[in-house]
């Protein structure tokens, strides 16, 4: 049984300078030897997200963004830990350059489906892919849980991809029932 603090750190520092995007990776999940091994460039979601932002919203002017990232929660468990990494990342860019959150909802739907969820930091429904968000005026108790991930991760898109697959599914129908239960 491995105890996990339930979540990733970050800290993003925005400062005028030559145009750079800087990651600094610290590997701190429980089991990072057996994890899959984290994406320290461009292709790592925070630091995607960096780049996003400075290419929609200041896209002529020299900024630098440096992201220290703890990753503690495991990669490919369905926990949306990248995702929530790039829309913190999202949110401390636009706080500093004192955008509006409103303009970095297209950016955060581009980096991800699940990106824009965690914009808004409340219950919501998500459409589309996962990019259209609309909050919910509902409180939710806490709750509490056990996270038991299988030993090989499961990435969203293929896990999403064979959702889809299924024969006989119908998208979709259990979302009024719930969202009428939640209010």
């Amino acid at each position: 049984v491995v105890l996990l603090t339930p979540a990733d750190e970050l800290t993003v520092q925005v400062r005028p300078g030559p145009r750079t995007v800087k990651l600094i990776l610290q590997d701190r999940r429980p089991d990072a030897v057996a994890e899959p091994p984290l994406p320290k460039g461009p292709e790592n979601l925070a630091y995607a997200a960096a780049q996003a932002a400075l290419d929609a919203l200041v896209p002529e002017q020299d900024i630098q963004v440096w992201i220290t990232l703890a990753k503690r929660l495991p990669a490919q468990a369905g926990l949306g830990a990248g995702s929530s990494d790039a829309a913190t990342v999202l949110k401390a860019v636009g706080e500093a350059l004192e955008v509006p959150e409103t303009a970095l909802l297209p950016i955060a739907a581009e980096l991800g489906s699940d990106v824009s969820l965690f914009l808004t930091g409340n219950a919501c429904r998500m459409q589309g892919r996962g990019e259209q968000v609309t909050p919910l005026n509902a409180v939710l108790p806490t709750l509490w849980g056990v996270l038991a991930r299988p030993a090989n991760g499961v990435p969203t898109g293929p896990a999403y991809a064979a959702l889809d697959a299924l024969t006989n599914r119908t998208p979709g129908t259990a979302t009024e029932p719930l969202l009428q239960a939640l209010q």
